[in-house]
């Protein structure tokens, strides 16, 4: 009967260690748990805010591109305009020559008509 009161106590003893380690296990696993919620959470958070940001970027591309082509047609207005200007310039120098060719042509005509 004695073995058999030491046999249980033991047991008992191995019960009790085994529902202490359960419940350290149950406390261990709650916190893993409770971790694991949070980085999920952040996870989603991150994954938001990197939606938003490929956003960002993707209009930041759109914007660039659409600089880029105002910049070459503005490049080649300039190129255009500053090419009308050297011809009006050059036109402007050819009347101006013509003009004095008149002019003088005129005193010419004028001095051997008088």
């Amino acid at each position: 009967m004695e073995k058999f009161k030491e046999k249980l106590n033991a047991l008992r003893s191995e019960v009790d260690l085994a529902n202490q380690r359960a419940e350290a296990a149950e406390g261990q696993l709650k916190v893993n748990q409770d971790e694991l919620r949070d980085k999920d959470t952040r996870i989603k958070e991150l994954e938001n805010k990197l939606a938003l940001l490929e956003q960002d970027l993707e209009r930041k591309e759109t914007l660039v591109r659409t600089l880029k082509d105002q910049v070459v047609a503005l490049e080649i207005s300039s190129e255009t305009h500053e090419r009308r200007a050297q011809t009006l310039q050059n036109e402007s120098a050819a009347n101006e020559k013509m003009a004095d060719e008149f002019e003088k042509k005129y005193l010419e005509t004028k001095q051997e008509l008088d």
